[in-house]
């Protein structure tokens, strides 16, 4: 046995423990990466905290790959991590936003919300058809690189508790990543060109 794992490569002993200091220094430079600015043309780009995370996150997971000695975080911990991350995220996006939200509607009537769910929905619905269709991917897949598409950590959990297993993170992973650094950019852009229309 051990000269068959010698040939494959490093053995990976499981354990209950947590590598939390590697965690929270990935999180913690993630962070402070989000908080840089690049203004081009008077337009403020950034990755934003979120952003920053996810780049030190595939950083810091490629390192880890390429030494599996290096103990990482417990599966248990992990979705602990993801659910408190995800609640948090979510509660401070209604806390900040309801007050807001209701003097908008308020000012600009039903259309606001509406065309918010259309700006969710039909980018979500262009994706199922073209996916479907003219790409044939399988549904597990194309759901899950839609999730990502969409940066929905929610719609993800709900694919996968649907599918019954983790095939939907082989979509989600790439779309995930791709969005999570183009729409932080993308965002200060549009507003950019808009103002820049109205003038």
């Amino acid at each position: 046995m051990a000269e068959a794992v010698a040939m494959i490569g490093t053995r990976i002993e499981r354990t209950d423990r947590s590598n939390i200091v590697y965690a929270g220094l990935g999180i913690v430079l993630g962070v402070f990466i989000g908080t840089f600015s690049l203004k081009l043309g008077g337009i403020p780009f950034s990755l934003g905290t979120g952003g920053g995370a996810l780049l030190t996150g595939l950083v810091f997971g490629w390192y880890q790959s390429k030494r599996p000695s290096l103990m990482g975080i417990h599966p248990d911990a992990l979705s602990l991590l993801k659910d408190i991350g995800l609640a948090s995220f979510i509660a401070c996006v209604g806390l900040a936003s309801g007050p807001q939200a209701l003097t908008l509607i308020k000012q600009y009537g039903i259309a606001l919300p509406l065309i918010g769910v259309a700006i969710a929905v039909l980018p979500a619905t262009i994706s199922l058809l073209v996916g479907h269709f003219i790409l044939k991917l399988e549904a597990p897949i194309l759901l899950g690189a839609i999730a990502g598409q969409q940066c929905s950590t929610p719609a993800l959990s709900a694919i996968q508790n649907a599918a019954g297993n983790s095939t939907p993170l082989l979509g989600y992973t790439i779309t995930y990543a791709i969005s999570n650094v183009v729409l932080p950019l993308m965002g200060p852009l549009i507003v950019g060109l808009v103002g820049y229309v109205h003038r």
